[in-house]
């Protein structure tokens, strides 16, 4: 596919109202997801003044995640997905109202953190069974062959609100008004719920009905009958039996431990060593996102990386390579464009991946292979927290080399994935090699 087309294939997208639907609801729901995050955290800095009230907020939210993910998958496999989303984004706007209500009703001065505890144990339960559904569910809305550039701008949505999300939270924070914060987040929520309620699911293989299959009921009962614990094994065991996906899991979990704790530990440690402003730090995670939507676009322009996908390992090497430098280079313009480098080039490692699973994974087993890859990057990040905390507390590294030592193993194990034989033959998978032939069957027909 040329890029011409690639760019075709995005505005047929947007003239697709089924597409149209799911992408709108991602953007509204990832634009409530940051501007949450941002808000609660200021919300329980400034009442309580704690970093440790904060820090068990954020632990208490993401140890449900942690904990329930794979369930997630499981749920994600038997239940409608549209279904899922919607329930899941309905009880998130749920319980912002109910928070909303209290903070009106109960709160005059003095904060009560079980009702923001509570939240956050709500939050991280729901996200385990979003998740899994929200990664799953594209094969359901559009073709085989448009999955690259789907994937694409579904991706890029989610990074726009990397960007957007603050400014939203910033607006609010102006204000000074919480309850009328947190009643936006729900709308948000609200408005994402309404969004996926109009998707109408294709028919797309084994285990993926529409709504609609007089079929539907009685393969829901036959899937219903093994525990979900068996499935979540059943579901391990087919990423086992499938080298690539073991080593698709392997490659998430280096990158996410080795990433993710040192840019949202190691940077606001490093920006606060070097005396540089918060404006700047803000503007140092905003790069990031700016080079991921950037990054997301580009993906899809080049059609997902079809035909070159091992450009994955050199590009996930630059990623690393980018973060590590910043722990070298103190120049804020200088680690404003490395910050950007590494969010392009994030996005183009994140969305083939996303592609090809979505590609060769059976469809009844889709939502839990989905749940593993959210455990390895969603899940997986307050353990890089923790260790990126432990470690410059304990004084083994550090801000500058905790940066340049995290960002330097996803550099060398991602070029040492061009030496794995499995990894060069990656789109030697049959199904891949399916899907390229029936697209290509598609575009002589049309």
């Amino acid at each position: 596919m040329t890029r011409s087309s690639g760019m075709g294939q995005a505005a047929r997208l947007f003239r697709d109202g089924n597409f149209l639907f799911l992408w709108s609801g991602t953007v509204l729901s990832a634009f409530g997801d940051a501007a949450y995050f941002i808000l609660i955290g200021w919300f329980v800095i400034d009442v309580t003044g704690s970093q440790l009230a904060l820090g068990t907020v954020l632990t208490l939210g993401a140890v449900p995640r942690l904990v329930l993910m794979l369930v997630g998958g499981v749920v994600a496999d038997r239940m409608s997905r549209k279904r899922l989303l919607v329930g899941s984004l309905l009880t998130r706007a749920g319980f912002l109202v109910l928070f909303t209500f209290w903070l009106v009703l109960s709160f005059h001065g003095h904060l009560q953190l079980w009702a923001v505890y509570g939240l956050a144990v709500a939050f991280g339960v729901v996200d385990a069974f979003y998740w899994p559904a929200s990664g799953s569910i594209v094969p359901q809305v559009v073709s085989d062959g448009d999955l690259p550039v789907a994937n694409s701008l579904v991706q890029t949505a989610q990074q726009i609100s990397v960007v957007g999300g603050p400014l939203i939270a910033a607006s609010l924070l102006w204000m000074g008004n919480y309850p009328l914060m947190f009643l936006v987040m729900a709308g948000l929520f609200g408005s994402g719920a309404l969004c996926q309620s109009f998707l109408h699911l294709r028919a797309g293989g084994p285990g993926v009905l529409t709504e609609g299959d007089p079929s539907l009921h009685s393969k829901k009962e036959k899937k219903r009958s093994p525990s979900a614990l068996r499935e979540v094994v059943q579901g391990l065991h087919y990423v086992r039996k499938e080298q690539i996906l073991w080593l698709i899991m392997l490659i998430s979990m280096v990158i996410n431990l080795f990433f993710f704790g040192p840019i949202n530990v190691g940077l606001p440690a490093l920006v606060h060593h070097l005396n540089w402003s918060g404006s700047l730090y803000g503007e140092l995670e905003a790069s990031v996102g700016v080079g991921a939507v950037v990054g997301g676009l580009a993906t899809g322009w080049l059609n997902g990386l079809r035909g070159h996908f091992r450009w994955v390992a050199p590009t996930a090497a630059v990623m690393g390579f980018s973060l590590g430098t910043v722990g070298l280079f103190h120049q804020p313009v200088v680690d404003l464009f490395l910050m950007g480098l590494a969010g392009l080039s994030m996005s183009v490692v994140n969305i083939p991946i996303l592609t090809y699973i979505q590609i060769i994974t059976d469809r009844e087993l889709l939502g839990r292979v989905m749940s593993l890859l959210t455990l390895m990057s969603i899940g997986l990040s307050p353990v890089s927290y923790a260790l990126s905390g432990l470690v410059l507390q304990q004084g083994w590294l550090t801000d500058s080399w905790l940066i340049f030592v995290g960002g330097g193993v996803i550099g060398v194990f991602s070029l040492v994935l061009l030496t794995i034989p499995e990894f060069r033959r990656i789109e030697d998978h049959p199904r891949w090699l399916r899907s390229a032939e029936s697209k290509d069957a598609d575009r002589v027909m049309g």
